[in-house]
């Protein structure tokens, strides 16, 4: 009896331990399906990354507390549950705040004595460079991603958007097939060169999926693209994290670089500043570029933003109401119901070319009612250096957006938001003075009609320009195009001179047209394309003559 005693003893503990073998190997197992597809719950593990304070309180609180609830000692139970409680709420408020505080504190501005010349321009706007590219694209396998801006060797800015596979099946069998660029005239330049992982395609085989196996618990940029010795590389700066008691701060953690047959290089910001083939390219993120002029507003302290608001200086949201811009920030971000204030797809910071080489710029106005430029601030797109230029008192250089009305009171005659669009007002400075450059096209960003320069030094003076060589002459210093003299800054102020009815400037499609009378076309010799605007315009006219 106890030899039989015996073997059962002997065999249930050879089971237990078989067991536990299992269970490691089932764990094993389990972490390694849970690295496997951990790419695809990358957002949800940086939300945890990001902020595990507030989910450290409030797994302490839940497992000390109903530990000790368990156990029978219910009144110090609750005690560590509204603690814990108190202490995510109090994470919740501040953390925010803290973090921006914390964030300026990193940042090292200069302030300069001029604002840099502009040495070229970004003539063509985002949704008029996208426009343009998908009206190139004649492969039906093929789609375009993302535009992204970048300062090319002749003192403009091209627009460069890879070419990605088009549909599901397309991204598990096909590439990426290099990139479009767009030129400021509008041409477009295709580079081919097939990309081993790259944007658009699916799965493991993707860019992304890479790149956040390389580093896992950092935001990573979109990418864009340079050319090398004839072989295109893709360039991924990313924001890292470093802990800054009690939130984590965001900081320029490197640059990813993408090359065709699928390695990737992960370079510090020294190592990618330094690299020879990145000399004077951009490489400081966009996000923190403009994380620099959200938290400007806390330079003179955090109780200062909420109460005298002492030299308080605020980003504005491009095309949006006065009533959204006059709250300093702190509204919703919304164009309101005015047809002539489209809030732009572009928004702030703008790469410019200048003298020292790319720049991010942010233009920034006083905190309330008030719409002039009152600091600009330059992020030095290669290296991050923070620069600012602070205006004369009493200059009243004008804002951003009041430059946007300036330009639609030139044209009072357009149909602002229905079949014209004002876009972008980039800065270019000439002679030591600011001037907001917009573009002035359709309502189906089909090209650009006209272009026009407002002196931010001179209430109500706008320049015209009729074609980019205008443009190009008028950055130069020629004394080109139109200049007219604007009486009020809205949008239904009249012009010094009398409006001109659009001409046909717009690239491969017509321009915007006013709502003046016009001798009838001939429709027998328009294109389906023609014929189609030409309609849609009349029905927009026969719904505002209803609403009116």
């Amino acid at each position: 009896m106890d030899e039989i005693k015996k073997r059962l003893s002997s065999i249930r503990r050879k089971l237990s331990a078989l067991g536990r073998i299992r269970l490691l190997m089932g764990l094993a197992v389990a972490l390694f399906f849970v690295w496997l597809v951990s790419p695809a719950f990358h957002g949800l593990a940086m939300a945890l990354y990001i902020n595990w304070p507030f989910f450290l309180a409030i797994l302490v609180g839940v497992v000390l507390g109903g530990y000790l609830w368990t156990i029978g000692d219910k009144d110090p139970a609750k005690v560590i549950v509204v603690v814990a409680a108190v202490a995510a709420v109090a994470y919740v408020l501040t953390a925010a705040p803290v973090r921006d505080l914390k964030y300026l504190d990193s940042i090292e501005a200069q302030e300069i004595e001029e604002m840099p010349d502009t040495t070229g321009v970004r003539y063509l706007p985002y949704e008029v460079a996208a426009r343009f590219g998908q009206n190139t694209q004649d492969d039906s396998t093929l789609v375009l991603g993302d535009f992204e801006p970048l300062d090319n060797e002749e003192g403009g800015i091209d627009w460069v958007a890879p070419r990605e596979p088009n549909g599901v099946w397309n991204s598990f069998i096909n590439n990426q097939d290099g990139v479009m660029v767009i030129k400021p005239d509008g041409s477009a330049e295709l580079m081919s060169q097939e990309f081993k992982r790259g944007e658009g395609m699916a799965l493991h085989r993707n860019v992304a999926w890479k790149l956040k196996r390389e580093r896992f618990f950092v935001h990573h940029t979109n990418q864009y693209y340079v050319l090398h010795d004839g072989e295109l590389l893709g360039l991924v700066p990313y924001v890292s994290y470093r802990f800054s008691f009690p939130v984590m701060v965001p900081q320029w953690g490197g640059v990813m670089v993408v090359h065709p047959d699928g390695e990737i290089e992960d370079l510090s910001p020294e190592e990618a500043i330094t690299d020879g083939r990145f000399e004077g390219e951009r490489l400081y993120p966009e996000q923190l570029a403009r994380k620099v002029g959200d938290v400007w507003k806390y330079r003179n302290g955090y109780w200062n933003t909420w109460s005298a608001h002492e030299d308080e200086a605020v980003i504005p949201e491009i095309g949006a109401t006065d009533q959204v811009n006059s709250s300093g920030g702190k509204a919703a971000k919304s164009s309101g119901d005015s047809s002539a204030n489209q809030v732009s797809t572009n928004q702030m910071p703008f790469l410019i070319p200048t003298e020292e080489g790319p720049q991010w710029f942010l233009a920034a106005e006083p905190y309330g009612g008030s719409f002039s430029m009152y600091r600009a601030i330059y992020i030095n797109a290669h290296d991050g250096e923070v620069t600012y230029f602070r205006p004369d008192t009493g200059s009243a250089l004008i804002g951003v957006n009041k430059g946007l009305d300036y330009a639609r009171a030139t044209f009072p005659n357009y149909q602002w938001g229905r079949n014209a669009i004002l876009l972008e007002p980039r800065p270019i400075i000439k002679d030591e003075t600011l001037y907001w450059m917009a573009t002035i096209t359709n309502a189906d960003t089909a090209g650009v009609n006209k272009t026009v320069m407002v002196n931010s030094a001179e209430q109500g003076e706008v320049t015209v320009l009729e074609s980019y060589e205008d443009v190009m002459a008028f950055v130069e210093g020629e004394d080109t195009g139109r200049t007219v003299e604007v009486e009020g800054d809205g949008p239904s102020g009249a012009s010094g001179e009398p409006a001109e009815t659009p001409e046909n400037e717009t690239p491969e499609e017509q321009p915007a047209q006013s709502s003046t009378s016009q001798s009838p076309a001939d429709v027998s010799n328009m294109s389906e394309e023609e014929l189609i605007r030409v309609i849609r315009e009349a029905a927009n006219e026969l719904e505002s003559r209803k609403e009116d």
